[in-house]
């Protein structure tokens, strides 16, 4: 995976910080998770502590926080300011 660009960081954390504020609970970023089709690594994830007390130092996790992000750069810039 090659690393993101400052936009992509930017958009990534304040999407973090929005989930956070907003539904309390943890936020991670680039968090391994196991799929059918190999590992994935969502942007952002958003879990309750429930999710995060079911899975303890589990790496990469067997089951997908109840919410992933993916952040599409088509102009992240320009995105940005409607955050």
């Amino acid at each position: 995976m090659s690393p993101v660009g400052k936009s992509h960081g930017l958009a990534a954390m304040r999407v973090a910080e929005m989930r956070r504020k907003a539904l309390g609970g943890h936020t991670m970023a680039e968090v391994g998770v196991a799929t059918a089709i190999g590992v994935r690594a969502p942007d952002v994830a958003w879990c309750s502590g429930g999710y995060l007390a079911a899975h303890p130092e589990e790496m990469p996790l067997s089951s997908a926080p109840e919410l992933c992000v993916e952040i599409v750069e088509h102009d992240v810039g320009a995105a940005l300011g409607n955050l």
